[in-house]
C-alpha cells in the first residue's frame, strides 16, 4: 500500500514494524552492515574464530529479519562463514552454512536469481572437498 493511502493505524503499524526491523539489525551494538570492515580485518589477520563468532550472531539476526520482511538473508554473511570454516579446515561446517542459507530460497525462485545459483556452485565445491578428504 502506498504510504499516502495508509490509514493512521496503518501508518502506526508500519512505523512499529520498521522500528522493530531496525532494532533486529543490531548485533553487538552495531547495524549488521557496519561489520564489513571489521570482518575484513579479521580475515586479513587470519582471526577466523572471531569472525565465526560474530558471523553466527549476524546469521541468526538476518534469519530473524527474514521472518519480518520476507526477504532471503543476504548471501554475503554465509559466504564469509563458509570461507572461514574452509580456511580452518572445517569443510563439513562450510557445507552446513551454505545449506543453511539455501533453505531460505523457495525452489521455484532459485533458477531466476543469481545468488542462489552462485551459492549452489559453492556448496557443490564444498561437498567435493569433503568427499576428497574422506
Amino acid at each position: 500500500m502506498h504510504p499516502e493511502t495508509r490509514t493512521e493505524a496503518g501508518r502506526a503499524l508500519h512505523a512499529v514494524n520498521t522500528a522493530e526491523t531496525y532494532r533486529r539489525r543490531v548485533v553487538r551494538g552495531l547495524d549488521i552492515n557496519d561489520w564489513h570492515l571489521e570482518l575484513d580485518a579479521w580475515f586479513a589477520r587470519g582471526n577466523y574464530w572471531a569472525a565465526l563468532d560474530l558471523l553466527a550472531e549476524i546469521m541468526d539476526a538476518v534469519e530473524t529479519l527474514e521472518q519480518f520482511d520476507d526477504w532471503e538473508p543476504e548471501a554475503y554473511w554465509y559466504e564469509q562463514a563458509a570461507e572461514a570454516h574452509t580456511r580452518i579446515g572445517e569443510h563439513d561446517k562450510a557445507v552446513a552454512v551454505l545449506e543453511r542459507w539455501l533453505q531460505f530460497w523457495p525452489p521455484e525462485r532459485i533458477r531466476f536469481d543469481m545468488a542462489p545459483q552462485r551459492m549452489q556452485r559453492k556448496l557443490d565445491a564444498a561437498r567435493t572437498r569433503v568427499a576428497r578428504i574422506r
